[in-house]
């Protein structure tokens, strides 16, 4: 998720870069570039990237919260999901799970196409 956002980023920045090229650098000049267009690209990427995602070759988000359980060896009773994200990850599509568990907080990172196990980080609540 961080390397997404960083990617994002970076994209935003470029295109700023961009837009600054044209602009007018006048200072006497009262014309001021639109800022609101950086935030419309940062959108269309996302969206883009959304719709050209099969979903069907993936395994789901029940069947993702399935395997986080498994692997955290609890069952589904008093657990509370804060997350449930599909992300792309360094090319790759996984689910990102946060959920607490009596007094235990867990991050669950499931491959989206197999539900292979890809991190897994429990801490106890202070």
């Amino acid at each position: 998720m961080k390397k997404t956002l960083a990617i994002i980023a970076g994209i935003v920045l470029v295109v700023g870069l961009f837009a600054g090229c044209g602009a007018n650098n006048n200072p006497m000049s009262q014309e001021t570039p639109d800022q609101g267009n950086n935030n419309n690209i940062v959108q269309d990427i996302q969206q883009a990237t959304e719709e050209t995602v099969d979903k069907s070759q993936f395994i789901g988000e029940e069947e993702a919260k399935k395997k986080a359980l498994e692997r955290a060896g609890i069952s589904a009773e008093g657990v509370v999901f804060d997350r449930v994200e599909l992300d792309r990850d360094d090319g790759v599509w996984i689910y990102e799970l946060d959920f607490k568990h009596n007094g235990t907080e867990y991050d669950v990172d499931i491959k989206a196409d197999t539900g292979e196990v890809l991190e897994f980080e429990k801490e106890k609540e202070d």
